[in-house]
């Protein structure tokens, strides 16, 4: 959990200085754990080397209430901070996501990563890198997880209007059982990178992300580092390029009235 509560204790919104601290810490992790070749551009790291699963996620949060001071874990396993004056977000959309990608290179887990500054403000850190044809590095034979949605046990086949990679989602599902199931979400990173191979959300047990009541649940979130590692070790999927799914370019409105550059699905 050490790891997990750093990176909370960054108040990573885009553009401030604890976003670029974060992104140095993280690098200094990865040099500590032996991690090879990976790449930065602002804030934004990566590694692409051609491996067959990419592991997505963000750094940055929405502002909420401040940078706060003590964290407490629940007897229900909930991460959360303690008193009401000091609640802000934890962060942990999406710190949730780098934790479990942390964890599977500290295993020595052979995969490629993305993790991408300025996300919640218009997917910024991955449409720059787009710009700049590192995502061509990407094979289209190769498939993505984005660690990145609230809740439990539910992987994403598209947005909320867009449909994309819904075979990777129910094969993914299938693989793990249980009450794993299919759903629809919001823009994300995915938009982005499923124009280059299949990419999916899966959740990393999070809740009320954006508000001054986000907390974790640490039993969850470890179950799904664990289902992460499954599917790195076990998981086999015949991959669909991207052309074959993909329909014309169409830009499309965000959340703030602008256009967000992607591709109708």
């Amino acid at each position: 959990m050490k790891d997990l509560l750093k990176l909370y204790s960054f108040e990573s919104v885009h553009n401030t200085p604890d976003e670029k601290a974060i992104a140095d810490w993280i690098c200094k992790k990865l040099d500590s754990i032996n991690v090879k070749d990976y790449q930065r551009v602002g804030n934004s790291i990566y590694r692409l080397s051609h491996k067959e699963i990419i592991l997505s996620a963000h750094l940055d949060q929405v502002k909420t209430n401040g940078k706060a001071v003590k964290f407490y874990l629940q007897s229900d396993h909930i991460i959360a901070y303690n008193n009401k004056w000091e609640r802000t977000s934890l962060g942990a959309d999406d710190k949730n996501g780098i934790w479990i990608i942390l964890q599977a290179l500290e295993a020595g887990k052979e995969i490629d990563f993305i993790i991408s500054e300025g996300e919640e403000c218009g997917c910024v850190g991955i449409t720059a890198l787009e710009d700049l044809g590192v995502l061509d590095a990407i094979d289209a034979s190769s498939f993505c997880l984005v660690l990145d949605r609230r809740g439990y046990q539910e992987i994403l086949k598209g947005g909320s209007t867009d449909i994309y990679c819904a075979t990777l989602a129910q094969d993914l599902c299938n693989f793990l059982g249980g009450p794993y199931n299919v759903g629809t979400g919001s823009i994300s990173d995915t938009r982005v990178l499923c124009c280059y191979c299949e990419s999916v959300n899966i959740a990393t047990a999070y809740e009320g992300a954006h508000t001054s009541s986000e907390t974790t649940n640490w039993q969850q979130l470890q179950e799904l580092r664990d289902d992460v590692i499954d599917i790195i070790d076990n998981f086999i999927h015949y991959s669909t390029d991207p052309a074959v799914y993909l329909k014309p370019y169409k830009p499309t409105k965000t959340y703030g009235g602008g256009y967000y550059h992607g591709y109708n699905y």
